[in-house]
């Protein structure tokens, strides 16, 4: 399993296990993870301080990885996910609603050529049934 199978699958693994320092550590020391909330990249401390945030707000997030398509140094996947929203999260506020929203990951090497970088795309969540 190349180095980025790894990671991809240890950062899904640890969003399901709602383990938000496994998902920080799930990169090497120097990868960073943006999404649109995010800006430039987070990594360490503070990626653990978002996701967590994240999962204290969606606290039974299930994400499922849906299409893999991979190489020896990048990745794309596509997953869709569900949830309770309970909270406040940026400027998106629900109580207690089901929501389910689809997405992709990007993996591939960071400006530095050396640790991976991740990037988030998401649709807005909707309400699921």
């Amino acid at each position: 399993m190349s180095e980025t199978a790894t990671i991809v699958d240890r950062f899904h693994a640890a969003w399901n296990g709602h383990d938000a320092a496994a998902v920080a550590g799930s990169f090497t020391a120097g990868g960073v993870y943006a999404d649109p909330l995010t800006g430039d990249g987070l990594s360490g401390d503070e990626l653990r301080d978002r996701v967590q945030s994240v999962l204290d707000v969606l606290r039974d997030l299930r994400i499922a990885v849906t299409r893999t398509v991979a190489n020896e140094n990048a990745a794309a996947v596509v997953w869709a996910a569900e949830g309770t929203w309970d909270g406040v999260l940026g400027l998106l506020r629900a109580s207690e609603t089901p929501v389910r929203f689809e997405g992709t990951d990007v993996f591939e090497p960071s400006s530095n050529g050396s640790a991976p970088a991740a990037r988030r795309s998401a649709s807005s969540p909707s309400p699921s049934a």
